[in-house]
């Protein structure tokens, strides 16, 4: 009898031990699809800045251009650009609205 016990209590752990690791699995899952999506920094392989997750293929910026693009950003030109030019811009694509169409 204590072998069967001994069996049930080992196959009990497993199993216990199996649904924790595809609980955790699936947290991992969520979490790579979370971090997908967050726009974030790093370097490239040749040493230039990329700002991943803005879209399918990085932004990628030499060193040299940091201080231009920054400066744009900083002193309001690209937001006074898109404001006066909103009406030729192309409307932003979200996954919403590529399921309506």
């Amino acid at each position: 009898m204590s072998k069967k016990n001994n069996e049930v209590n080992a196959n009990d752990s497993i199993l216990s031990r199996l649904a924790e690791l595809e609980a955790q699995q699936e947290e991992l899952k969520a979490l790579r699809a979370q971090a997908k999506n967050m726009v974030r920094l790093g370097v490239t392989k040749n040493g230039h800045l990329a700002i991943y997750g803005v879209r399918k293929f990085p932004i990628t910026f030499k060193t040299a251009e940091l201080p231009k693009v920054s400066e744009m950003f900083t002193s309001g030109k690209i937001a006074e650009f898109v404001a006066a030019n909103v009406q030729n811009l192309a409307p932003a694509v979200t996954a919403e609205t590529k399921t309506k169409a």
